[in-house]
């Protein structure tokens, strides 16, 4: 039997039809096992998000119990809200796709979650809550659900972290697998079609040698090729399939380069994650240590203050300190808000009236014009004075580093659809899209003198109280700041005014200083003797409960990170010993824990260091004078 041209041509044309569809079989087989892969990782990320959300749910409505069971939660509404959000997520969770240990995981934090609902209202329908003798076996109860709870929620986003990593690593493997089969197959593919290139050529001619001189420019990488034929013969329709299959592996190729290309992206944003983790720890450490020793100057410097009377050059140069360690304290600030969760002080407060606060604190350059478009009808809010305040001086400051040549700034407000709007615009320099984008990174500034935290500490506190920073800037003209926050109102939270300054002497009276920091115990005593305090110093623990058990002190001021017993344990033995004593403690650390536990165990107040030596003056007179303890934590 005679083979034709035509036959051989048919042949070949079928060989290289077989191998396309092996291919194409391939490449459906991967992208169909790429696409099942990416649904699980779509799913585990969902359930991932969920079980997080979850965990920080359940963490917030624990703090919150337990203000509630200490009689320091000032409102039930966001209590009774947060309960509500638990059921419906734990419901929501376990409608997801779990396997059984997730599913008794889900449970388990149902049953307790309602234990510790069901306990918690017993206890505080008791007659005498914290006397009464069924008080320790429901607070035992209470807390041993609560630790059920944190070990399930706990090992619940474990098994979500692990499902959710494991489908990454098998997509990995999918995408590898695929790679490798289609690299196989293409290997064959231009094998075979060589060897029937070299056998059609010496009958078929000039068509097949260009086709073969394509053939092999392919093979070295370069998809963009196309063979150009005007035969509509068996050779017109080889060229054409043979173009299709050049069209379908360099679209293969293309999406395998993009799915590289987002995994190395996921993979970069990890270690940046991993970075500004392990750079948030170390600011953390280093802001309060220098919290310390910036508390020790600022107390110094009042302490000459009040003391050189009227020359001008001391009291200009004691100014210049003054100055320089109020900016100082604000980069600390900003480091200890960037490495740790937001803490609020709630009040109802007025936002205009912050806003006039943030501009009298800050200086305008000469040739910088300030207008105010304020709302005088605009409603009150719940919100932190000290962190809107704080966040609106950055932003003045930014807007009037933004004008060196001169301008304007103009500061509005105004009510909107529940929500609250503060504008800050500027004539001023503007800022590139491609700065616009970066903004709000940790560490990003283009400024010589800062530390680039600012904005993004001033996010995060807007964003604690469930408000949001919009930007919007072009580059020459200006750019517009808006502060969004929630109009929230609550008639029933107490309000305590702290108020500066002493003109008088103080009170005569016993005071106990426990602090390990030579330089805050000497200046410290030093302003309070002055005010005509009696003042007992002690360095540790130990020594001032020796001192307690030889003097009757009215008040002690004790530092929480002592040396061998730490604050909070000295507190208590000294109230063991004198039980009328009032306490107030200091710390420059974030010990939220033994906070929590001196504030249970009745310490009057709390003060972070370094604070203004007026403030504890008049933080002192009120114990001194029997005040009404005030609502929430003091903050120097």
């Amino acid at each position: 039997m005679k083979i034709t041209i035509g036959m051989k041509l048919t042949m070949g044309f079928m060989v290289i039809l077989i191998m396309m569809g092996a291919m194409g079989i391939v490449a459906y087989s991967s992208l169909k096992d790429i696409k099942g892969d990416a649904d699980k990782i779509l799913l585990y990320s969902h359930k991932f998000e969920m079980v997080n959300g979850l965990k920080q749910m359940i963490s917030v409505f624990l703090n919150l119990n337990d203000s509630l069971l200490t009689g320091h939660l000032q409102s039930r509404d966001y209590y009774n809200s947060l309960n509500l959000d638990i059921q419906k997520r734990l419901l929501y969770v376990g409608k997801l796709r779990l396997n059984e240990n997730e599913l008794g995981l889900i449970k388990g934090l149902e049953e307790k979650f309602i234990l510790i609902k069901e306990k918690s209202e017993k206890y505080l329908k008791l007659p005498n809550p914290g006397e009464d003798t069924k008080t320790d076996d429901l607070i035992g109860e209470i807390n041993i659900a609560k630790w059920v709870i944190i070990n399930k929620i706990s090992g619940l986003y474990e098994e979500a972290w692990r499902s959710l990593d494991e489908a990454v690593i098998m997509a990995h493997e999918t995408e590898k697998k695929g790679w490798l089969a289609i690299r196989v197959i293409s290997a064959i593919a231009i094998i075979l079609g060589l060897g029937i290139g070299i056998l059609l050529t010496r009958t078929i001619g000039k068509p097949i040698r260009s086709l073969t001189s394509i053939t092999k420019i392919i093979a070295k990488g370069d998809l963009n090729q196309r063979i150009e034929t005007s035969s509509r013969d068996e050779i017109g329709e080889l060229v054409s399939s043979f173009n299709t299959m050049i069209k379908d592996l360099r679209e293969s190729r293309e999406r395998a380069e993009q799915r590289d290309k987002e995994l190395k992206e996921t993979q970069a944003k990890l270690i940046q994650s991993e970075k500004l983790a392990l750079m948030g720890h170390m600011a953390a450490g280093i802001g309060h240590e220098l919290r310390n020793t910036i508390g020790v100057i600022k107390n110094a410097a009042y302490y000459l203050k009040s003391g050189i009377g009227d020359d001008s050059r001391l009291n200009r140069h004691i100014a210049i300190i003054e100055r320089e360690l109020i900016s100082s304290d604000r980069i600390i600030n900003d480091l200890l808000h960037f490495s740790r969760p937001i803490e609020l002080n709630l009040t109802l407060i007025d936002i205009n009236k912050v806003a006039e606060e943030a501009l009298s604190a800050t200086e305008a350059p000469p040739k910088v014009r300030t207008t105010k478009e304020l709302d005088p009808q605009l409603p009150k809010t719940m919100a932190d004075g000290d962190h809107i305040r704080r966040i609106f001086i950055n932003i003045i400051l930014n807007a009037y580093q933004s004008m060196p040549d001169g301008g304007e700034l103009r500061i509005t407000s105004r009510g909107e659809e529940g929500f609250i709007k503060v504008g800050f615009t500027d004539t001023g320099i503007g800022i590139s899209e491609e700065n616009l984008r970066r903004l709000f990174e940790p560490f990003f500034t283009t400024k010589v003198k800062g530390i680039g935290l600012g904005l993004t500490v001033s996010r995060k506190m807007i964003e604690g109280h469930r408000g949001r920073i919009d930007v919007r800037s072009e580059t020459g003209k200006g750019t517009t700041f808006t502060i969004i926050l929630p109009i929230e109102y609550n008639e029933s939270l107490p309000h305590y005014k702290h108020g500066v300054g002493i003109d008088k002497k103080g009170l005569e009276a016993n005071i106990l200083l426990v602090d390990d920091q030579v330089g805050m115990v000497e200046t410290l005593s030093d302003i309070l003797k002055e005010r005509g305090y009696n003042i007992t110093i002690a360095n540790d623990g130990r020594e001032a409960i020796e001192r307690a058990k030889e003097t009757q002190f009215s008040l002690a001021l004790i530092d929480i990170k002592l040396p061998g017993i730490n604050g909070v344990e000295t507190f208590k033995e000294i109230k063991k010993i004198n039980p009328e004593i009032a306490v107030i403690m200091m710390t420059a650390y974030s010990v939220d824990d033994l906070i929590r536990e001196s504030i249970a165990e009745g310490a009057y107040a709390t003060i972070y260091k370094p604070f203004d030596p007026e403030r504890i003056l008049k933080i002192i007179e009120d114990v001194i004078e029997k005040r009404p303890k005030p609502a929430g934590d003091y903050h120097g």
